[in-house]
C-alpha cells in the first residue's frame, strides 16, 4: 500500500549537566545514528546557566532527507518491543499539529545501547518532522507499515 506520508528530519536535543561527563552523553547520543552516518553529522553545542547559575550544555543534531530517513531505520531496529507498543497507544498525544511525532529516550540506557522510550528528566529527545495531508490515522498506519508500531 503506497503512503503518502514522508519524513523530512529528526532532530535530536540532549542536555549535560555540569556533573555530566559529556563525552559519555555524546555517546548515548551517538547511540541512535547508524554508526557508517556518524562522521557525516555535526553536533551543535549551545551553553546555557542553570538557575543556580551551574554550566548546562545543550547538545543538538538535525538530519534531512535521506539521511533521516535511514536514522529512522536505524532507531526502529534499535527499539525494544514495549517502547513500540507504548508508542502505539500514546501515538494521538505524541503529535502535535504541525504534524511531529514527540519521543523521549532515556539517555541512560542509550549510553547502554538500548533504546527505550522513557518519561523521566534524563533523556535525548527526537522529534520526527512529517508531511502528510491525512490525519494522525494515516501517520499510525505509515508507521505500522515500517515497523515503529507493535500492536498491544
Amino acid at each position: 500500500m503506497g503512503y503518502s506520508v514522508k519524513l523530512k528530519e529528526i532532530s535530536f536535543t540532549v542536555t549535560v549537566h555540569a556533573t555530566e561527563d559529556k563525552s559519555k552523553v555524546i555517546k548515548a547520543l551517538l547511540e541512535l545514528i547508524p554508526e557508517k552516518l556518524r562522521k557525516k553529522i555535526s553536533i551543535t553545542e549551545t551553553a546555557y546557566k542553570g538557575y543556580y547559575g551551574n554550566p548546562i550544555t545543550l547538545l543538538s543534531v538535525v538530519v534531512r532527507g535521506r539521511l533521516a530517513t535511514e536514522v529512522l531505520k536505524y532507531i526502529i531496529e534499535r527499539m525494544d518491543d514495549t517502547s513500540k507498543k507504548i508508542l502505539n497507544v500514546t501515538l494521538d498525544q505524541r503529535v502535535d499539529q504541525a504534524h511531529r511525532l514527540h519521543m523521549r529516550f532515556s539517555k541512560q540506557e542509550a549510553y547502554q545501547g538500548r533504546l527505550i522510550l522513557y518519561d523521566g528528566d534524563d533523556i535525548i529527545k527526537v522529534i520526527l518532522s512529517f508531511k502528510f495531508k491525512g490525519g494522525i490515522g494515516e501517520l499510525r498506519e505509515y508507521l505500522k507499515s515500517i515497523g515503529m508500531l507493535s500492536n498491544v
